[in-house]
């Protein structure tokens, strides 16, 4: 039955994750979905309409959009705490069914039915406006939603702990495979300048959670064992709070010049860094899922996490995955180079780990939500 669903997508207008998972399930629903109709809104403040454009959304006739030029710092405060429902009121007018936080969050709702997509598994020590934008308002969209997908079971586990949601109020659907880009390379791979082969490629923020310095305290103890190997290490990523210490730790192990960080790489060259790499490493002790490990997957290189948050649950046989301390996580490099057929079997075993991860399959279980809601709800 027709269906009018309004997604909340602002978080996707920061770029990053947020934006590839927003692009990603927006398309796979309107595929899969095309009776519907989907209104994507949201608030935003400064360069609105730059990050707007930036968005790769449907452009389907059944694609809505009611985008308005708002203060966050001052709508959402007030909707939090003081009872306006300014969201609300506008979604009623639209005739909206159900509402879905594609990103962890939905503003305040006292008559619509929703849900959201929980991308995080802990709550993260933020201060400030970040930490009632993350944390509070997240905590707040738990609870009020109807019911709340997961993009793993370790994110199911840890809304639990974090809030005590019930486990038979989530539902875990994970991400899908990553787009065309992120496939093997036609022919030798070509990094970008100044990044040599081979090298290990860390992606992310260099900020606690994503535990960059057991990276660079590995790579130190990998080069110290075996100074005669080649391989080096690519932050690519924003430079976060810990890239200071990193650099120092570098430093002193006369390292400095084999590590590069790239700074933010744009997402329609980030596929060339993996393709031309010859590991993806992930130390991070939270993550709700890690769609750069399917990524890297997809370009045919093989992966190395830790055994912490999601990582195990997605990697699964098709990667290491050591415990989180730089002595474990160098052996698994030191490994991997020197175990002869290693490199090519976790590759293969990569391509077949793919399998799991499907967009449209997740449309199609993100639309069965909805269609539960609406069925408890006594709407549909």
């Amino acid at each position: 039955m027709k269906k009018r669903i309004a997604l909340e997508i602002t978080g996707a207008l920061g770029g990053g994750g947020y934006k590839r998972y927003t692009e990603s399930i927006l398309k796979a629903l309107v595929e899969e979905g095309p009776e519907n109709e989907y209104l994507l809104f949201g608030v935003f403040w400064r360069d609105f309409p730059r990050k707007l454009e930036h968005l790769d959304l449907p452009k389907s006739p059944n694609v809505l959009r009611d985008f308005r030029r708002f203060p966050q710092g001052l709508l959402f405060p007030l909707e939090e705490f003081c009872g306006l429902r300014y969201h609300e009121r506008f979604l009623l007018e639209h005739g909206v069914d159900i509402v879905h936080g594609v990103n962890s969050r939905t503003p305040p709702l006292d008559r619509l039915p929703s849900t959201t997509t929980l991308h995080f598994s802990e709550l993260w020590d933020f201060k400030g406006y970040d930490k009632f934008y993350f944390n509070t308002m997240t905590e707040r969209t738990v609870r009020q939603c109807d019911r709340v997908i997961a993009i793993s079971e370790h994110c199911k586990r840890s809304a639990f702990k974090a809030w005590g949601t019930p486990a038979d109020k989530i539902d875990v659907i994970y991400y899908g495979s990553p787009t065309t880009r992120f496939t093997p390379p036609e022919g030798e791979p070509v990094p970008p300048p100044g990044v040599e082969r081979p090298y290990f490629l860390f992606v992310g923020f260099t900020r606690p959670h994503k535990n960059p310095k057991l990276l660079a305290e590995a790579f130190c103890k990998l080069k110290a064992k075996r100074p005669d190997l080649p391989h080096r290490l690519v932050f690519a990523g924003g430079h976060g709070p810990d890239k200071p210490w990193i650099e120092e730790r570098l430093a002193k192990a006369g390292l400095l010049e084999q590590v590069v960080f790239t700074g933010i790489v744009p997402q329609e060259n980030i596929h060339k860094l993996f393709q031309a790499a010859y590991a993806f490493v992930c130390p991070s002790l939270d993550e709700g899922f890690a769609l750069p490990v399917v990524e890297a997957m997809g370009c045919g290189i093989p992966v190395i996490g830790v055994n912490a948050g999601a990582l195990p649950e997605v990697i699964g046989d098709a990667g290491l995955v050591p415990e989180p301390t730089p002595e474990a996580f160098c052996e698994a490099m030191e490994r991997l180079i020197l175990e002869p057929g290693l490199h090519a079997s976790l590759r293969a075993k990569g391509f077949e780990n793919l399998k799991r991860f499907d967009w449209n399959a997740s449309a199609r279980k993100t639309l069965a939500v909805y269609d539960r809601i609406l069925a408890e709800r006594g709407r549909k």
